[in-house]
């Protein structure tokens, strides 16, 4: 634009009526964190939900953005005499409501992997973004932790504003 090509990286902007100028757009990775569960969390028949320890982040938002929420949750149902099946559920909570909810049938004392994502459209304001556990039958272990990638359970979560 009028003899100057832009730094490496850069973008043309339209400014509408006035002279396109060039820009940096912002690398979406920069607004991208990963949380990893702190402790276990056992779920029965009865519970109310429990938090997921470590999978919260708390934020606020200047201007309308879209959410990117996802996440892995190593889990294992007990195992007992003569029991059926367990239904396991972890649910993404957003400032209270449960906007989304994930569930598996969980055969007494398998390990599985529950694991979703969501997209959510933000406006202004704080959020508080946690994951919680949920169950049917007997017992699940959530947030299962270790040094087997396989078992560890983890959350993330990218702003990207708009």
């Amino acid at each position: 634009i009028n003899g100057n090509a832009g730094a490496t990286g850069q973008v043309l902007q339209s400014n509408g009526a006035a002279a396109p100028s060039w820009v940096t757009l912002p690398n979406p990775y920069d607004n991208t964190l990963v949380f990893t569960s702190s402790a276990d969390v056992v779920v029965g028949s009865g519970n109310s939900l429990l938090d997921i320890p470590g999978l919260s982040y708390t934020f606020t938002l200047s201007g309308n953005a879209k959410v990117l929420v996802q996440f892995n949750i190593c889990s294992r149902a007990y195992s007992c005499f003569a029991c059926s099946y367990s239904i396991g559920s972890v649910g993404i909570i957003v400032n209270g409501y449960g906007l989304a909810w994930f569930t598996q049938t969980m055969y007494n004392d398998y390990y599985y992997n529950l694991n979703g994502s969501q997209l959510f459209d933000l406006g202004p304001g704080t959020y508080t973004i946690k994951l919680v556990a949920d169950g049917a039958g007997p017992n699940i272990t959530f947030g299962i932790r270790g040094t087997v990638p396989q078992r560890v359970s983890n959350m993330i979560v990218s702003v990207i504003p708009k």
